[in-house]
């Protein structure tokens, strides 16, 4: 086959992604579009398989791809060491199912680029959900109180932060755009509210969304235990509903926490800081939700 300049190296363009059947797809219609001739046929060829619909199978997401497959793959791409090793994981990153599995693959995804590719790194809203107290720090500096002060943020924390962490964080904050400095010099929220936004269709900010929930979720369980009743709210509802009124329900609580943002928007005497967490999960066996 004649051979012509492609515009997509696999070799640079793959640290762009996380998803290793949309980097094939994209290198595919790449190769389409300047080799007329190119063909799923002859990438499986190309590639050692038996099977001439096996790599198309595998861009659908029918088919799943082994050590041995992703090895033959990244032959037939010409990936270099360094490209095949970060092929290789968001190859698991992609196929594997547990929340656990998959926040390593990720944080092994992440260091990777910041090891060989600091230009390509996980965007600044996925790294902002890395850690439980970034939310709150941004937060922190609504309150008249607040001192930039490492030492005297950490004496206003309920849950124990070190100062060197602190400082950090707020260098983080303010680097990536979630603060930024006024007229005098004091950090402030450069935007009043965040919504991480729907994530069903993006796997590498939905892990780490699942991750920040659990976090909050252990800092719940800290407050039940150690925090006197007056202070903090805790509520317990179990029910039977339908599918229809599961989902309307789910309008209800998503319309409640905007009318919260709101008023915390509004609210121009902010002397605390809450986080409200809402749960609403099954307890039975149904179809489609063993897992």
């Amino acid at each position: 086959m004649d051979k012509k300049k492609v515009p997509f190296n696999p070799n640079k363009e793959i640290f762009l992604y996380t998803d290793y059947r949309a980097f094939l797809k994209e290198y595919y219609n790449a190769l389409k579009k300047t080799m007329p001739g190119f063909s799923y046929k002859y990438m499986a060829e190309r590639a050692g398989f038996s099977s001439r619909s096996f790599q198309k199978l595998v861009i659908d997401g029918k088919k799943n791809l082994t050590k041995e497959s992703i090895l033959k793959i990244a032959k037939a791409l010409r990936l270099n060491k360094k490209a095949t090793e970060y092929f290789e994981n968001i190859v698991f990153f992609t196929q594997v199912k547990e929340l656990d599995r998959k926040a390593y693959y990720l944080e092994l995804i992440d260091k990777f680029r910041k090891r060989n590719k600091p230009e390509v790194l996980l965007p600044a809203e996925y790294a902002y959900l890395e850690e439980w107290y970034y939310p709150i720090l941004r937060e922190i500096v609504e309150l008249p109180e607040f001192d930039e002060d490492p030492d005297k943020t950490a004496k206003m924390l309920l849950f124990a932060l070190k100062p060197d962490i602190i400082k950090k964080s707020f260098d983080f904050l303010v680097s990536q755009g979630f603060l930024e400095r006024d007229t005098q010099g004091r950090l402030v929220k450069k935007e009043k509210t965040l919504h991480t936004g729907r994530v069903e269709h993006n796997e590498t900010l939905a892990v780490k969304v699942r991750q920040f929930h659990l976090s909050m979720i252990e800092l719940a369980v800290k407050a039940v235990a150690d925090f006197p009743n007056d202070i903090r709210h805790v509520t317990n509802t179990t029910l039977s509903m339908s599918k229809e009124s599961y989902e309307k329900a789910l309008k209800r609580i998503e319309t409640m926490r905007y009318e919260l943002l709101e008023l915390a928007k509004t609210d121009d005497n902010a002397d605390q800081i809450y986080q409200l967490n809402v749960n609403l999960f099954p307890m039975i066996k149904k179809d489609g939700n063993e897992k």
